[in-house]
């Protein structure tokens, strides 16, 4: 009896080893990972074939990095992972760069990916650098035009120079490259910038302000800008297209300035001496000119001026040349200067015979506002209430 319950005793623990083992081997052919494949084809932004391009893949909820297979003479990738590599939920990225394009894309893992074994077919279309024609600052005066004429049709049009065309034309001159327009619609659009031609309904289009702003809906040429504006002119393969995703763009920043500092007239008693002063403008003027009011009958004038900013040591001078000059009330600066909003100029003007004077010690204009420092007078006397009378605008020379 106790013989035959030794024998049961260790056929059951034989048994229950054999249990074991078995439940082992199945749990580890349970835990085995089955592969999980990713694959697809790299392009260029023009939708031709790159091969041998280089494609990395990552896990950005394990921080885990692959590189994919590729070939020479395909543009086909695979990544063969194992399936606990990736869970759905997980966030993958992709780097791909071949034929000096790249694109990064991210793709989220489902539970029919984990299903299916894998990501077939992910095909990844590369984007070219974009490329910047020109970028940077333009001054637009307001109240002038310039003269552009119509390739086909050699029409000359006077276009208003605050425009976005006419942004791309100051833009055009600043930087050195060439552009065209033509009228075979009715209208003036531009149909190259910096050799590079309209092709078909591909073309090249502008926007202001983007993204902040919605695309304009008329011409250039129509399109009046504002200062402070952006004018982006760009290279467009669809109406869908941005300068975001534009393969080639200008980037226009525009200052709008007025042409002209007016003191208005003023009136007589008046004598030649020497003013000290400043102005202050309320928004950004170019000038290169200077016009006296001479009290009537006289050769009211002013012999010399000087236009100078403390801070930015900005300076502007101007001679007169005497009476044999036909226009001897205008004087021509040394250089342009922009006299930008808000920033105090100071002035010291010589004037010769009886020019008109403005007497108050400070006037307040459109453009801003002008104070008589000193002024004094061809006997030597001084007074603090004598503005002399001027114009201050822009003529293209």
């Amino acid at each position: 009896m106790e013989k035959r319950m030794r024998i049961s005793i260790s056929i059951s623990i034989g048994a229950l080893l054999v249990v074991c083992v078995c439940l082992a081997v199945m749990a580890q052919v349970i835990a085995q990972p089955s592969p999980f494949l990713i694959s697809g084809w790299v392009n260029t932004s023009g939708g031709e074939p790159c091969n041998n391009p280089m494609v990395s893949v990552s896990n950005l909820n394990t921080d885990a990095e692959w590189q994919a297979e590729t070939n020479a003479t395909s543009n086909y990738y695979q990544l063969v992972l194992e399936s606990n590599n990736a869970s759905a939920g997980n966030m993958l990225r992709f780097n791909a760069s071949c034929c000096n394009q790249s694109k990064t894309v991210e793709h989220e893992v489902t539970q029919s990916d984990i299903d299916n074994g894998g990501i077939f077919g992910f095909n990844i279309t590369l984007e070219a650098p974009q490329e910047i024609v020109w970028q940077g600052d333009v001054t637009l005066i307001n109240g002038t035009t310039f003269n552009i004429t119509a390739h086909n049709s050699g029409k000359e049009y006077a276009v208003n120079r605050t425009t976005a065309l006419g942004a791309l034309d100051a833009a055009a001159h600043a930087g050195g490259f060439n552009y065209t327009v033509s009228d075979e619609w009715g209208f003036l659009f531009v149909d190259s910038i910096a050799d590079t031609p309209n092709e078909g309904w591909n073309g090249w289009m502008y926007w202001v302000n983007y993204p902040d702003e919605p695309m304009p809906m008329v011409g250039a040429a129509e399109y009046v800008v504002e200062d402070g504006d952006v004018v982006t002119w760009y290279w467009s393969s669809s109406m869908n297209m941005t300068p975001g995703d534009s393969p080639k763009v200008l980037i226009i920043n525009v200052t709008v300035a007025s042409n002209e500092f007016d003191t208005g007239k003023g009136t007589y008693p008046s004598i030649s001496g020497t003013h000290y002063g400043t102005i202050i403008p309320n928004r950004n003027i170019r000038v290169n000119r200077i016009y006296t009011y001479p009290c009537a009958g006289t050769g009211g004038h002013i012999k010399s001026v000087e236009i100078w900013n403390e801070t930015t040591k900005e300076c502007a001078v101007a001679e007169w040349n005497g009476y044999h000059v036909a226009d001897y009330h205008n004087l021509t600066f040394n250089r342009t200067l922009t006299l930008e909003k808000d920033v105090i100029y100071n002035y010291i003007i010589e004037t010769g015979s009886y020019p008109q004077i403005i007497h108050a010690p400070y006037k307040q204009l459109n453009e801003g506002n002008i104070t008589c420092t000193s002024f004094e007078d061809a006997n030597g006397k001084e007074y603090n209430d004598w503005i002399p009378a001027f114009r201050l605008w822009y003529a293209s020379l």
